[in-house]
């Protein structure tokens, strides 16, 4: 029991008497930080969403790249057989 109550009178002097790292500065501070982080992620997200819209629409792009290249091949077949015949 005698250690609990060094404890406490250990965090009472420290953190009320002494005071080093006033609540009201510690909140304010880390109000601010987490604003910052939370528009940081945010703006991240966002780049994320671009990236993977890019991304797909290049995808898509490619599909359509080979698409039209088997379409020629099959087009140069027919001209070819149809040349030596």
């Amino acid at each position: 029991m005698a250690s609990m109550t060094a404890r406490r009178k250990l965090m009472t002097i420290a953190f009320n008497d002494m005071n080093p790292f006033p609540m009201k500065l510690l909140k304010n501070r880390r109000e601010f930080h987490m604003e910052r982080l939370t528009a940081e992620l945010l703006e991240l997200e966002r780049i994320q969403e671009e990236f993977v819209k890019e991304q797909q629409v290049e995808r898509k792009d490619k599909d359509l790249d080979t698409a039209v290249s088997e379409d020629e091949e099959v087009i140069q077949t027919a001209v070819s057989l149809h040349h030596t015949s």
